[in-house]
């Protein structure tokens, strides 16, 4: 049997497939959010976003006009 060398690496912390698009923007946000000198900016660019973009879309229902099986509730 031929042997060859093999470089390894041990991986410490969380790790993203950044060979499929979702993956690589999973990764494009936790680095944002996670990075020092621009955690504040985009975490702040972040919230302006999903308010502008994902909150429009929801429904607020009072809770009395709900039955006990409609409480759970699915933004996307």
């Amino acid at each position: 049997m031929k042997k060859e060398v093999a470089e390894a690496y041990t991986l410490v912390g969380k790790s993203h497939d950044c060979g499929n698009k979702l993956g690589y923007m999973k990764a494009f946000v936790e680095y944002g959010l996670h990075n020092s000198a621009l955690k504040e900016e985009f975490t702040s660019w972040m919230r302006d976003f999903c308010e502008k973009t994902l909150l429009p879309k929801t429904e607020v229902i009072e809770e009395d006009e709900v039955s006990e099986t409609q409480k759970i509730v699915a933004i996307f």
